[in-house]
């Protein structure tokens, strides 16, 4: 069953950015990108190896999508800080998941820690000062052994902080049903083009 943030409007509105290393957390963006498509319809699901299209310039791509998301998953695991060796890709300015947790912060884009199994969340001090905030943002936990209840409670958040979320409005192919507006008796040819809902009677 697919649910459709606000009303089908037949063009790409990616709410959700998910943001996530590689080397670190493929699989749980992987994993998120599924669940959260299964809910949402894959129009408003922005995984960068399933959305940009071939041959665009991935890194307008990546920072246009992230600044228009109303919400960024931040996808962090075990070795998201520090790799095995101890070094630190966030320190560099031109690492990817820094680029667009940036942009994320400086567009106003609420951010989401998901926090993968023993991982914690980085606190303020070990963060570059443009990404520091990310140490105070409430995390949800994504948890191997707890996949099924973390996957709804990371939905349930979704849908509760975005107000053009309308949970009624479910078709199997993510467009909005139609819901009618008039009450009453109705006489004449009618012409179904969804799901009609209300106090219609036909006569």
């Amino acid at each position: 069953m697919v649910r459709s943030f606000g009303r089908y409007s037949g063009q790409v509105d990616q709410r959700i950015f998910i943001n996530y290393r590689g080397a670190d957390s493929s699989s749980y963006g992987a994993l998120l990108y599924t669940e959260l498509v299964r809910q949402f319809g894959e129009r408003h699901v922005f995984l960068d190896c399933e959305s940009i299209p071939a041959g665009a310039d991935f890194a307008a791509e990546l920072l246009s999508r992230v600044r228009s998301a109303r919400v960024v998953l931040a996808v962090i695991g075990p070795h998201w800080l520090a790799d095995a060796t101890g070094r630190r890709p966030i320190d560099d300015r031109d690492d990817w998941i820094r680029r667009e947790l940036v942009e994320a912060f400086a567009a106003g884009v609420r951010v989401v820690p998901i926090l993968t199994d023993d991982a914690t969340l980085p606190a303020e001090a070990e963060l570059p000062a443009d990404i520091a905030v990310l140490g105070r943002c409430q995390a949800r936990p994504l948890r191997r052994r707890e996949p099924v209840g973390d996957l709804a409670r990371i939905v349930a958040d979704l849908i509760a902080m975005d107000p053009a979320m309308d949970p009624g409005m479910v078709t199997a192919t993510g467009q909005a049903g139609v819901v009618n507006t008039i009450t009453g008796h109705v006489s004449g040819t009618v012409v179904q083009a969804g799901t009609i809902t209300g106090g219609v009677h036909l006569r």
